[in-house]
């Protein structure tokens, strides 16, 4: 009777083990759903600031020598309100769409999201061996890929000649 029971102790304990392990198994992929979620959007908020930022940067030296006549023109007020306004058109463009810089950054950010998540929620240790590993990698990458087109170019001139 005394191994019946150890057994059937035993099979609960290793079901219950094994609800566990279930369970923060669905809370982990849940946190990290909500967690992806609002990174995402906090990253598309933060890529279109930026490009917005950008554009405004760029659209100062359009408006600076532009000069003021008349009553109302010139002056310190002049100046401040002219920044306020490129960075309002600056805002503007951004909002209509903007030059695609916005989607280029997003996109780079989640990238670069997706691999902090993956260190952190497979207790990848983050010292930065692993993205220097991907930089070194892609570098030698691109240096094979220019050594194949150098060679195919030189094939080519000498088939042609």
């Amino acid at each position: 009777m005394t191994d019946l029971a150890t057994d059937i102790g035993f099979q609960v304990q290793s079901a219950m083990v094994q609800a566990d392990d279930y369970l923060q198994t669905q809370k982990t992929t849940i946190d990290f759903a909500k967690h992806k979620k609002s990174t995402e959007q906090q990253i598309e908020e933060k890529a279109k600031e930026f490009e917005a930022v950008f554009l405004t940067e760029m659209l100062k030296p359009m408006f600076e020598n532009i000069e003021t006549n008349g009553i109302f023109g010139g002056g310190h007020a002049e100046k401040v309100y002219r920044s306020m306004m490129v960075k309002e058109y600056g805002d503007i463009i951004t909002e209509a769409g903007g030059i695609g810089i916005a989607e280029i950054v997003k996109k780079e950010m989640i990238e670069m999201q997706a691999r902090i998540d993956h260190q952190k929620y497979n207790n990848v240790p983050n010292n930065g061996v692993a993205a220097a590993e991907t930089s070194i990698e892609r570098y030698n990458a691109a240096q094979k890929l220019n050594v194949i087109e150098t060679q195919q170019e030189t094939a080519d001139e000498s088939t042609v000649e």
